[in-house]
């Protein structure tokens, strides 16, 4: 038996209905690519104090050195995972960089954020 509504047209439909439901496309903010707000803490119901010390802190233990990340991955996991290897290429760890979003707006941010790299822990 065939089913009564195509896998798109349950889609289209859902997308239709959250459309319908009042939600308003203009009460989100959707950042334009590179083109993200910066607001103050205070704004985003963060302590300000509080915020430096988190950022000082994930700044003390963050990780630059040994600079070889393809080396520092394959000594991490060749023992323990058979057959390990790094798919595609690495760069050289340089400096820490971080960023603090809050409702899709910079709150805080440090280092070469611009700067493509491996990137470990997302929260």
């Amino acid at each position: 038996m065939r089913p009564f509504m195509s896998p798109a047209c349950v889609v289209l439909l859902v997308g239709t209905m959250i459309a319908a439901s009042g939600v308003a496309a203009d009460d989100r903010y959707f950042p334009a690519p590179f083109g993200w707000e910066t607001v103050a803490p205070e704004a985003s119901g963060f302590d300000p104090q509080a915020l430096e010390e988190a950022v000082d802190s994930a700044r003390s233990h963050a990780e630059t050195e040994p600079s070889d990340l393809h080396q520092v991955l394959l000594d991490s996991y060749t023992d323990r995972e058979p057959n390990y290897r790094v798919l595609g290429p690495t760069a050289p760890r340089e400096q820490d960089a971080g960023m603090i979003l809050s409702g899709g707006r910079i709150v805080s941010q440090w280092g070469d954020v611009e700067r493509v790299d491996m990137t470990f822990s997302v929260v």
